[in-house]
């Protein structure tokens, strides 16, 4: 039995400070290095993903800001082109306002009455009065 209470005086000694201490440590340095890899790699990968997003926010930007300049350059274009139709409205307005008026003088001219012809004006201030009146429709109409 002297064999048996040896074997139980061995387990039963405290275990020395230094021989718990390197077997925990010998086994949690090549975990301690994965762990500091892995993380290395998470903060690489991080960064990668973050210079990405970076790019793409950049490319976002850069096509908003040629998308716009394009619908700006679109915008003025058009507007341009309605202010030249505008003017194009108002001057053949003014014209066929015009034209009336000349028209109207040479009729009364033509084919004016006798009688009425001496209490209405003559056909040369029938014109000087159409032509008056055209300008100061044509006046009134510029922008």
């Amino acid at each position: 039995m002297a064999g048996a209470g040896s074997a139980a005086r061995r387990l039963l000694q405290p275990c020395s400070p230094r021989g718990s201490a390197e077997v925990p440590e010998k086994h949690l340095a090549p975990l301690g290095k994965e762990r500091e890899a892995a993380k290395a790699g998470e903060e690489q990968q991080s960064e990668e993903l973050l210079k990405q997003t970076a790019a793409e926010r950049q490319k976002i930007v850069w096509e908003w800001q040629e998308l716009r300049g394009f619908l700006e350059e679109q915008e003025q274009r058009l507007l341009s082109r309605l202010e030249e139709l505008e003017r194009d409205i108002v001057q053949r307005r003014d014209e066929g306002v015009c034209s009336l008026s000349r028209e109207i003088s040479l009729l009364r001219e033509r084919g004016g009455d006798e009688g009425a012809a001496a209490a209405e004006p003559t056909a040369a201030g029938q014109a000087v009065i159409a032509m008056i009146v055209c300008s100061i429709y044509i006046g009134a109409s510029e922008p």
